[in-house]
């Protein structure tokens, strides 16, 4: 789903999840089907109730939810009462009668609108924005899915990602630098929301990363197709998103700084859906004098907008991450970094080594 189809469709066609004209058009991906039957045995396989109230709670260009009404709203709907979220979150119940109450002030706003959209409707052609085509991007700046081989097959964008098994490649990204005692701090980027604020579940730790696309390659984008993907291609990804996010004053980012560390797969349920992807992780050694390091994000949220905005970050030592893992304080992308950690000794080791080398 994007923004111009829910311009342009009725309440009817989004209640439903698709329109009917000459074909049947899933209003959440763009699959045509000739029968109803068809096309609402597509809804129920590909999109989920869950996928798709993920996908409208997480259309961060449309709504400016704070950290607490997002996490209110999710505890909502898996059926919890305001006695039960308040002790989830650590948050007193007044609060979170508040962010329910709010909620349900929006939605009796959005039937207002409504109504007065349709009585403006019969006195003026709608506006020229909500009639405008939306120009399909080019390829040169979509992600790309891969096969079982690595072998690009197909572009794809977000709002199609979690709604079926498409296998895509992304690149992790560990942000360090050394304590003054010698040992490794992290430093983690706040993903919850928008406003951050509050303890315990408010605060989701992730690392810097990216969804590879056409332009990591190095090709145009007729050549994507069956092009192999490379070591290079996942590095060229993560340098981009390093230039795109981080900022350190007066500092340049030093592709010398970044070093592959391992690959992982991952394919099962995540809380937008279905998730499938290989990754590359790596590390880029912050520099030793490097203070006030900021992180910025230019990503496509669930409805493929373009979303523009400043994370909060903060430093962690290793035992520190560990407490976070184990109180699931952690976005999905470092915890399998730490899982890997857990399992696996010798990557942690190599790490350090890798830092204390400089290399």
């Amino acid at each position: 789903m994007n923004i111009e189809k829910i311009k342009t469709a009725d309440i009817q066609d989004l209640l439903r999840g698709y329109t009917k004209q000459k074909k049947y058009s899933c209003l959440w991906c763009n699959k045509t089907f000739t029968s109803e039957t068809e096309m609402q045995a597509h809804l129920n396989a590909a999109h989920t109730p869950e996928s798709r109230f993920h996908t409208l709670l997480n259309a961060d260009s449309l709504f400016h939810f704070s950290t607490l009404e997002y996490l209110v709203y999710e505890a909502m709907f898996r059926g919890q009462d305001a006695g039960a979220i308040s002790a989830e979150l650590c948050q007193s119940p007044s609060s979170v009668r508040g962010a329910r109450q709010n909620f349900y002030t929006r939605v009796a706003q959005a039937k207002a609108l409504l109504m007065l959209h349709e009585l403006l409707s019969e006195r003026q052609s709608p506006l020229r924005k909500y009639n405008k085509a939306s120009s399909p991007k080019s390829p040169q700046g979509q992600n790309i899915a891969v096969d079982d081989n690595n072998c690009v097959n197909e572009f794809y964008n977000i709002t199609e990602l979690h709604g079926q098994p498409i296998r895509h490649a992304t690149c992790l990204i560990l942000l360090t630098q050394p304590c003054d005692d010698g040992s490794l701090r992290f430093l983690c980027v706040d993903k919850a929301r928008k406003n951050g604020g509050g303890s315990g579940p408010l605060f989701l730790w992730d690392c810097a990363g990216a969804h590879l696309s056409v332009s990591d390659l190095s090709l145009p984008a007729d050549k994507a197709i069956c092009t192999e993907l490379a070591p290079k291609h996942f590095r060229n990804a993560a340098l981009r998103d390093l230039t795109e996010t981080l900022r350190i004053p007066h500092t340049a980012i030093d592709a010398d700084r970044l070093t592959y560390l391992f690959t992982t797969a991952y394919k099962g349920a995540s809380a937008y859906g279905i998730n499938h992807e290989i990754t590359d992780v790596f590390v880029y050694r912050l520099p030793e004098a490097a203070k006030n390091v900021k992180l910025y994000d230019q990503y496509s949220d669930s409805l493929g907008e373009t979303v523009k905005k400043q994370f909060r970050t903060k430093y962690f030592s290793y035992e520190e991450l560990q407490t976070e893992h184990r109180e699931k304080r952690m976005m999905d992308g470092l915890s399998r970094i730490m899982d890997v950690f857990a399992n696996q000794a010798e990557q942690l080791e190599r790490l350090t080594r890798l830092c204390e080398e400089g290399t």
